[in-house]
């Protein structure tokens, strides 16, 4: 009968932690299908990829970081899955140039109407 030694039981302990700092590590992969109903939700990237946030009241300010990824001026794509309006803000704080997105409104790629990379806070509409 094999009786593993503590020497091997520590190795093995700190194999497992190591991989799993590693595995915690790596960027998840984002898809449309995260944004659950009943939030706000935006991504780094256009097609609905790269990090990703999701809100039922909003952010003030998204130079705090969420979930280790900073938002502040690097959202590409956004969807609205409430059945409110939205409000995104160029500026933190909800100032700024002002850009409104009804119920259920999305857009993939926020370049095509100016706003790529240029949202620092958001909420529903006041």
């Amino acid at each position: 009968m094999y009786t593993p030694t503590k020497a091997r039981i520590a190795a093995m302990a700190t194999l497992l932690t190591i991989a799993s700092i590693f595995t915690l590590a790596q960027p998840a992969q984002a898809t449309m299908g995260q944004c659950p109903s009943g939030y706000f939700c935006i991504w780094e990237d256009n097609t609905y990829q790269g990090h990703f946030a999701r809100f039922t009241i909003g952010s003030s300010d998204l130079n705090v970081a969420i979930g280790g990824f900073v938002f502040n001026d690097k959202t590409t794509a956004v969807w609205n899955r409430t059945g409110r309006i939205w409000c995104t803000y160029q500026d933190k704080n909800y100032g700024g140039s002002v850009r409104s997105w009804g119920a259920g409104a999305s857009n993939p790629n926020l370049s095509g109407i100016g706003w790529n990379d240029r949202i620092s806070s958001l909420r529903r509409c006041p």
